[in-house]
């Protein structure tokens, strides 16, 4: 075969380059980007064979399990070999920051690599050497190693490997940074099980701090495959489907096939994921609804990535109202729109990526809006040209601006309600409280059933009685207790933040005004408190 000249000396200069870094870099393997970077670093072979004990070996995907390759780590720990730790950092920030380079050559295949097949235990070995040596600094470089490989798995030979080594590293960790970083990679996971894997490291991170339930709620919410216009193309048993979520939540089933090859097993499989979308859809307008009770705050671009780009979420949240808080103290509530505009109460747009700096969004509440921005997200809603129909109700939401009395322990805005069972249940279920009954079993024993609602990121939840007698049910007070008290002692109300607060009495207000049977209501005072 005929080579032309300059193929030719391309082809020797790439050989001798090749073999002139192996004999500077005798543990890295020359040709990839990893390897590139590593000797821009100066990481010749005098510094890099003290780690020939730690690199050299593949120790499979968990080398910190490996007694010789603990005993290693330990006895460079001892002796505080500083050139061999600041080459190991140097290591992984090539990892992390290297380019991927085309590798030359008759197997290459054309595609720029960062790490290769021969390099991958050296990598994986990197990862959890510098893990286990290095202190918090270390950590936003494991985070960095981690997104890479979720954002360019096509630059790693075995990139499962490495992104298992850093994610597992920073799971054990388990520091708050540790955390952090692992928050931030969730989101970037490409499919559910990849996405639940990461959630689970993340879990496990969060042990032992107040990492929010809501957070590891919000990173586990599934996409079902849908692109960003909220579709997906279905082929069962070679008959096409187009699944689709609207911007109003709606999820339909298109059948892009003549009705004659109607097939029933394509057919259950394609209304089984229709099914799953709706039903996340309807999880996350109750998560979302949930987040009022809440204290949270996202960066800017945290919010984008976790609201906006799940198509299922944005179903939600742009029809939701929310707050930015902008430099300078300055906050402007928004509504994001499904086509990735951000409008304003008065009715002005812009593109969702805008404004940049450091901003924080929160989800409006209605108790803490001024009263003119109320007034004026009411009338716009209730304008028809407008055409919002909100998931849930925000805007309209009862609220309460009353302090309660801080030494008080109950609510007894439902006091002497009587529901019939039935009443009752589809009640909590509207509200979406949970119930446990404590009594006999004999159909005319007295029996007391506990309605409730759990705050996690509170770590509180209020609990009403219900007395059942001669087959009516009668409403007691409410209280409010910490999760995880057997005893569920009261608490007083001056203890309880604002907004689980005010969402408790909108819930007991809302049971108060059900349309259901009731006997002799004494709906309290819960009206005096909702300042509309």
């Amino acid at each position: 075969m005929h080579i032309p000249g300059r193929r030719r000396r391309d082809l020797a200069d790439a050989v001798e380059e090749r073999f002139a870094l192996l004999e500077d870099n005798p543990l890295l393997e020359y040709g990839d980007g990893w390897s590139r970077a590593a000797r821009v670093r100066h990481l010749d072979q005098e510094r890099l064979r003290i780690l020939s004990q730690l690199l050299d070996k593949d120790r499979g995907r968990s080398p910190h399990r490996v007694q010789v390759w603990q005993d290693a780590v330990e006895e460079l720990a001892r002796r505080e070999n500083r050139p061999a730790r600041d080459t190991l950092f140097a290591l992984l920030e090539a990892l992390a920051e290297g380019a991927p380079y085309e590798v030359p050559g008759e197997q290459a295949d054309g595609r720029p690599v960062l790490v290769g097949r021969a390099n991958t235990a050296r990598a994986v070995n990197t990862i959890w050497a510098a893990a286990r040596l290095g202190g918090p600094e270390v950590l936003p470089w494991l985070g960095r190693v981690l997104r890479r490989s979720l954002r360019q798995p096509w630059t790693l030979d075995s990139g499962a490997r490495i992104m298992e080594a850093a994610q597992t590293a920073l799971a054990l960790d388990g520091g708050h940074r540790a955390v952090a970083e692992l928050g931030a990679a969730v989101p970037l996971a490409s499919n559910s099980a990849l996405r639940e894997q990461l959630a689970w490291s993340l879990s496990l991170a969060s042990i032992g701090h107040e990492t929010p339930p809501s957070r590891l709620a919000e990173l586990r919410v599934a996409e079902h495959e849908l692109d960003a216009d909220g579709e997906r193309e279905l082929i069962v048993k070679w008959r096409k489907y187009v699944l689709r979520i609207a911007p109003d939540g709606e999820v339909t089933l298109i059948r892009d096939h003549p009705p004659n090859v109607e097939n029933v097993m394509a057919e259950e499989t394609a209304r089984t994921e229709a099914r799953a979308v709706a039903a996340t859809y309807r999880d996350e307008v109750a998560r979302i609804e949930g987040l009022l009770a809440t204290d949270r705050d996202w960066e800017l671009e945290d919010w984008r990535q976790l609201y906006l780009r799940n198509p299922i979420t944005r179903a939600v949240a742009s029809r939701t109202v929310w707050v930015w808080r902008l430099p300078g103290e300055r906050t402007m509530s928004v509504l994001p729109s499904w086509d990735g505009q951000i409008r304003a109460v008065n009715g002005t747009a812009q593109p969702a990526d805008r404004p940049t700096g450091p901003v924080t969004v929160r989800l409006w509440h209605p108790s803490e809006a001024p009263p003119e921005e109320l007034a004026a997200w009411r009338t716009l809603l209730a304008d028809p040209v407008f055409g919002l129909v909100q998931p849930f109700q925000q805007i309209e939401r009862d609220f309460t601006l009353v302090a309660p009395e801080p030494n008080a322990v109950e609510l007894d805005q439902c006091l002497g309600l009587r529901f019939t069972p039935s009443a009752l249940t589809l009640a909590r279920r509207r509200i979406g409280w949970s119930s446990r009954t404590k009594g006999g079993n004999a159909p005319d024993a007295e029996t007391t059933r506990y309605v409730y609602r759990e705050f996690p990121d509170s770590h509180l939840a209020v609990s009403l009685a219900c007395v059942t007698r001669a087959g009516l049910v009668n409403l007691d007070t409410a209280w409010f207790y910490r999760i995880g008290n057997s005893a569920r002692i009261p608490l007083p109300l001056g203890s309880i933040p604002t907004r689980v607060y005010s969402e408790a009495l909108r819930d007991l207000a809302v049971l108060a005004r059900e349309p259901e049977p009731l006997l002799e209501p004494e709906l309290g005072s819960i009206r005096d408190q909702r300042p509309l």
